[in-house]
């Protein structure tokens, strides 16, 4: 009966994602946007089922069921890299939101190309690094109890999952410049504070990364010009101690991710290659998108003619809305709760798709 009632959870779990595959809930801009985001993040073939869940969190698993077929002796298809991703059922309609996708598609591309052992292959102080994981060692033993041997391995394990987590982000923002420094704002906020945990690191860390490399790929003067209150009120977060409480382990994890963190924005650089979003590929277009938000013209086409950058209609989407909804930290709840203008931003990203492959044939 225990072996009965395990299949059926398992069949369980599998049905929405059979019948997200059968049709999406997503609007079509969205649903093109992640076919750019699997081949600028992923780069490899993907097929993604994005699926509503009860849990108001985003999640992804990166090719279901691969352990168990393993097991059996069974070759997983290496043709197609299927991908579930989960997002909050309450929440079909925000692009802003969404666009945490790009995060959870950073998983796969961790798991596909060994992100993370290049992150450490290129630690500029090995030693430095080795001793602060000692320090963090006696302390778990210290506070929480058990062998070295043990805490040595826990920690290794949480150090991994922290490093994950930032590769991730820094995917994201590499791709997404600094609508994803929003879209984190937005939604982590609630959720995450100056509090570590086994699986993610504190969100004041994750946002003074996120910060150091925007400004690295030089968006800062964008940034400050179009939102200063909220880019303040941003860095004032980054700026914030951990609050780690007895565990003081957690504090020479931060120590050692700091070290690594040049070593994440190199690697995350070399990944994405031209597909690294920077300025000078938005600049051009900027006044002219928000010239045609402004006016409430779908900022599909330009005057030239050509299909507007899909980034650009979202980074120029989230200043129109920071305008619209004003220049502070608590506009952020307004403008992912504004389904119209998120809507009329994911139509943009619709018939921009639809202009640029006309125009190819």
């Amino acid at each position: 009966m225990r072996r009965i009632n395990y299949d059926v959870m398992g069949l369980h779990e599998v049905s929405p994602w059979v019948e997200s595959a059968r049709g999406s809930k997503l609007a079509l801009g969205l649903v093109y946007f992640v076919d750019e985001l699997v081949s600028a993040v992923l780069k490899a073939p993907a097929d993604v089922v994005m699926t509503p869940s009860g849990t108001y969190m985003y999640s992804t698993i990166h090719k279901p069921f691969e352990d168990p077929l393993t097991n059996l002796g069974v070759t997983y298809p290496a043709t197609v890299i299927p991908i579930i991703v989960s997002y909050p059922v309450h929440e079909p309609e925000s692009l802003f939101l969404h666009l945490i996708i790009a995060h959870e598609l950073g998983h796969s591309a961790i798991a596909e190309h060994n992100l993370d052992q290049e992150v450490y292959g290129r630690d500029p102080d090995p030693t430095a690094t080795r001793d602060t994981l000692n320090l963090a060692v006696a302390e778990y033993v210290s506070h929480e109890g058990g062998t070295p041997a043990a805490a040595r391995g826990r920690l290794r394990v949480i150090l991994r999952n922290w490093l994950t987590e930032l590769i991730c982000d820094g995917l994201a923002a590499g791709f997404l410049g600094p609508s994803y420094l929003f879209t984190a704002a937005a939604f982590g906020a609630p959720f995450h504070g100056p509090e570590p945990s086994e699986t993610h690191p504190p969100l004041t860390l994750r946002t003074h990364l996120l910060i150091e490399q925007l400004t690295s790929w030089g968006w800062s003067s964008l940034i400050e010009s179009a939102v200063p209150e909220t880019h303040a009120w941003i860095l004032d977060t980054s700026t914030r101690p951990q609050q780690a409480g007895h565990r003081t382990y957690f504090l020479r994890l931060e120590e050692a991710i700091r070290r690594l963190s040049t070593a994440i924005e190199d690697v995350v650089s070399t990944h994405l290659g031209a597909e690294l979003f920077r300025p000078d590929a938005h600049a051009p277009n900027a006044d002219e998108l928000s010239a045609l938000l402004e006016r409430d013209i779908l900022p599909a086409q330009l005057l030239d003619r050509s299909a507007a950058p899909r980034r650009s209609i979202i980074l120029a989407g989230w200043v129109h809305a920071f305008a619209k909804h004003g220049d502070e930290p608590v506009s952020l709840a307004s403008i992912v709760g504004d389904r119209d203008q998120q809507r009329f931003l994911t139509k943009a990203l619709e018939m921009s798709v639809v202009l640029e492959r006309w125009t190819t044939l």
